[in-house]
């Protein structure tokens, strides 16, 4: 239970900080905090969490807060989803990205600073 209460933070703070960004030329690509922070929480839980099920978890609840926000300002159901889900799919796939790094060792260190280093390796 602490491990879902942990993941359940984590997608959470995500999920709020991934309203703060920042729009680029390319309409519709804009890049937010969470995607600064999302690897610092998957360092600091490395070895309590699953990387890839808070992937997944973060995935799924920042779809639902941007697809919320999106709803209530009035856009159309199937325009919010093809809006939302490529940004959700990128904290699945991370999450297993990051996965795939620990596996097979290109992430191993006991020392933050490295593992920091490394994961941008990965």
């Amino acid at each position: 239970m602490k491990k879902i209460s942990k993941m359940l933070f984590i997608a959470a703070i995500v999920a709020i900080t991934s309203q703060l960004y920042l729009n680029f030329i390319i309409d519709g690509f804009r890049v937010s905090t969470a995607v600064i922070l999302f690897p610092i929480l998957l360092i600091t839980y490395s070895k309590e969490l699953s990387s890839f099920w808070t992937g997944v978890v973060t995935g799924l609840m920042v779809f639902i807060v941007r697809i919320s926000i999106l709803l209530i300002r009035g856009s159309s159901l199937i325009s919010s989803f093809a809006i939302v889900y490529p940004a959700s799919m990128f904290y699945v796939i991370y999450g297993l990205k990051f996965k795939i790094c620990i596996i097979t060792g290109i992430i191993v260190s006991r020392n933050i600073n490295s593992m920091w280093s490394k994961t941008n390796i990965c």
